[in-house]
């Protein structure tokens, strides 16, 4: 019996059908199906083909482009789906191609990582699909996490472009006249924790669209040109009413320093009980969207927003949005004269505290109050390393846009956990703003830390070279014999090599085998992330499920340096990270050391 006997064919419009029906998710399940339906016969493909099939996955997949390339090809194909996301497939490919590239080292990252920066948010999603943390299965994961990693750095250092593009326009060239730039600079703080300025437009729009809904549902107009005064302020407070059933309100006396209230990726979801800066954002940005013109205005002690209304004639207004659930409106002839006099501010000095405020002015104040956030919790416990880490880098691109050079030691500390952004933030974006003998002086200093790490790369480490026995592996956890922690082993020297001041401090001779033994670097969820430990300091311990799901939520290289997991069954496997095609070119005896028995103390259960 033939194909066509056993599986009849249907009509065009009833493939057609199935395909609209055809589930719309972002990865590419769906987008597969309908290419393999192109490629079935005629029937099929006649349907698969339809243009307009395929809008939705395209619609779905790509969410971030840059503009002006997304607009030439939709001149240029006509805005045909498929052709159009034929060409984003062919990007996607270059992408994956690069990102491959970066994980298993086959040319230098900094000249990879440039190339992905040329496609920008052409590739975003694509890669920030691969920045997903992959599953721990029970018995392990056999590969991943570096891919993870590295799509982690690469969609994270393009979000962090696009912000501080926004920024320099801001703060260095003052285009300040949209309040679209208010909008984006706020949003690009997030952009440090790897979130794109459309990922946060995306989500204010979502509020933007519930509190349309509240306002149509409670019967006012959503044309502000059409209302009065009494109408216009009662729309306003409407908003507020809004913000307030989505969960949005004031933080209480012991939440208002916590640091992600500064964050809008945070605090439009996790942190809605936030600053007065905060609220005034997110009031601002949707007023936009529903046609007011509000705008933030640098007033002192908390943020108020400004709003003009409608008819020249009446007078503008004032949103309090932190104090909305008592007092909304505040008149620009009681309240804000009141409030000026309590604040001791001159009436000659008014007028910059109550008209709309720069972009510039208003993230520079952002920034400030993020300094000024305690390092620890409301709990007491600090907060995590990479998140002080992404604040520090955040604020200091701030402070050093606004002329404070001497904030640039404090970026490069943060650097740590942007390996890609000495050349291709630092050097290739920042450093264009100083003077020309600064900037020589600095992209001297980018460059040789490019090379160090490319050196380091090149170094090859065997046990089989050195006189001293290493006892321990690259990949294996252990219990410190005296500190309360634990950690894994990324590398190791046969003797001490740090320096001599770092030797007297830590009081290494005072060991019982002195500085005359094998060092470790390593691995910790702790407050200090990396650390180096002599070999009599370390005591092999069983890698749990519990144990490999705290090092990979809590230490973001031991994603970099280490591709899967072996969870430990027993004493005589106590399980261990597999080490990452970098790892492995740098450290290639590892795994017939560990075969070897090499690591025979009694093993130790850590603290979960």
């Amino acid at each position: 019996m033939s194909q066509s006997e056993s599986f009849p064919q249907l009509p065009l419009d009833v493939y057609a059908e199935i395909f609209i029906r055809i589930p719309v998710v972002q990865d590419d399940s769906s987008i597969k199906t309908l290419i393999a339906c192109t490629e079935a016969n005629s029937q099929l493909r006649n349907a698969a083909i339809i243009p307009s099939i395929w809008q939705p996955h395209y619609l779905a997949r790509y969410t971030h482009s840059l503009e002006a390339k997304e607009a030439e090809r939709r001149r240029d194909i006509k805005d045909d789906w498929r052709l159009l996301m034929i060409s984003r497939l062919r990007l996607d490919g270059i992408a994956l191609k690069a990102l491959d590239a970066v994980v298993h080292l086959t040319s230098d990252r900094t000249t990879l990582a440039r190339e992905v920066c040329t496609h920008s948010l052409d590739i975003f999603d694509t890669i920030h699909l691969e920045a997903q943390q992959p599953k721990l299965a029970k018995e392990g994961l056999a590969s991943g996490l570096t891919k993870f990693y590295w799509a982690k750095q690469l969609s994270g250092l393009i979000a962090r472009r696009e912000a501080l593009g926004v920024w320099i326009d801001c703060l260095v060239h003052n285009k300040n006249s949209s309040w679209l730039f208010f909008e984006r600079a706020i949003a690009g703080l997030s952009s440090f924790f790897g979130v794109s300025l459309t990922q946060i437009s995306g989500q204010l729009d979502a509020v933007s669209q519930a509190c349309r809904n509240d306002l149509i549902a409670s019967g006012h107009s959503v044309n502000p040109e059409d209302m009065d005064f009494d109408e216009f302020t009662g729309f306003c407070k409407a908003i507020c009413t809004s913000l307030r059933a989505q969960g949005f309100g004031a933080a209480d006396a012991d939440n208002y320093h916590n640091l992600y209230n500064h964050f809008p990726h945070t605090f439009l979801t996790t942190h809605k009980h936030t600053l007065p800066l905060s609220l005034v954002y997110i009031f601002v940005v949707v007023a936009r969207r529903l046609g007011i013109a509000a705008s933030p205005t640098n007033f002192p002690f908390h943020v108020l927003a400004h709003v003009s209304t409608p008819n020249p004639t009446h007078d503008d207004i004032y949103v309090d949005v932190f104090n909305s659930s008592t007092k909304a409106i505040l008149s620009v002839r009681d309240d804000i004269p009141r409030l000026m006099h309590q604040a001791r501010i001159q009436p000659a000095d008014m007028m910059r505290h109550i008209v709309p405020a720069p972009a510039g002015h208003m993230l520079h104040r952002a920034a400030r109050n993020i300094i000024g956030s305690p390092p620890t919790a409301p709990d007491g416990e600090a907060h995590p390393w990479a998140d002080r880490q992404a604040t520090a880098y955040a604020t200091g691109c701030v402070q050093f846009l606004t002329g404070s050079f001497e904030v640039l030691p404090s970026i490069f500390d943060c650097l740590t956990a942007y390996p890609l952004d000495w050349a291709l933030v630092l050097r290739d974006v920042l450093l264009p703003h100083l003077d020309p003998g600064q900037r020589a002086h600095l992209a001297d200093i980018c460059d040789a830390v490019v090379l160090t790490e490319e050196n380091v790369l090149k170094a090859v480490n065997r046990r089989s070279e050195n006189s001293v026995a290493i006892k321990h592996f690259v990949g294996m956890v252990f219990l410190h014999a005296h500190q309360d922690y634990v950690g894994c082993i990324r590398g190791w020297e046969p003797t001490c090599m740090a320096s001599e001041e770092w030797i007297i401090q830590m009081r290494v001779d005072t060991l019982k085998r002195g500085r005359n033994q094998p060092f470790y670097h390593i691995l910790a969820p702790s407050d200090a992330p990396e650390r180096y430990v002599a070999e009599e300091n370390i005591l092999p311990c069983i890698l749990t499920p519990q144990l490999a799901e705290r090092f990979i939520k809590q230490v973001a290289e031991i994603s970099r340096y280490f591709d899967g997991v072996e969870i430990g069954l027993s004493d005589e496997a106590r399980g261990r990270f597999l080490p990452s095609p970098e790892k492995l070119s740098s450290y290639p005896e590892e795994d017939a050391a560990r075969g070897a028995g090499i690591s025979v103390q009694p093993p130790l259960a850590p603290h979960q």
